[in-house]
């Protein structure tokens, strides 16, 4: 799910590495199906994880591009399933929990053990 291009940070700045290695665990890879066919690989930025009696339940921001619609009609397609890859390689089936087709953002959680 993850592709690692060493030569293209070498021209980066000792900050931005650091930046970057600090952020790198919260990034994720998102793909949407609709009909078993893939729609749209992307990324996306987990901003919240809870736990309770120890189920972890993480929210990512996404782009509502992720989900097939237009601005246009401001609905959610009913057959739309997500996948989200951790950067551990582990994998998760993702629900769509919000999303404004106005501001191209999206949310989509996933629970683990």
């Amino acid at each position: 799910a993850f592709t690692i291009r060493r030569h293209s940070d070498m021209e980066l700045d000792i900050d931005t590495k650091r930046a970057a290695l600090k952020a790198s665990p919260s990034v994720v890879s998102v793909v949407s199906y609709k009909g078993g066919k893939m729609m749209f690989p992307g990324s996306g930025t987990i901003i919240d994880c809870e736990e309770v009696n120890g189920t972890y339940t993480s929210t990512i921001l996404t782009s509502t591009t992720l989900l097939g619609s237009s601005p246009e009609s401001n609905t959610l397609q009913d057959d739309i399933k997500v996948n989200v890859f951790l950067v551990d390689g582990k994998s998760f089936t993702g629900c769509v929990s919000a999303y404004d087709f106005h501001f191209n953002i999206a949310t989509i959680c996933i629970t683990s053990d």
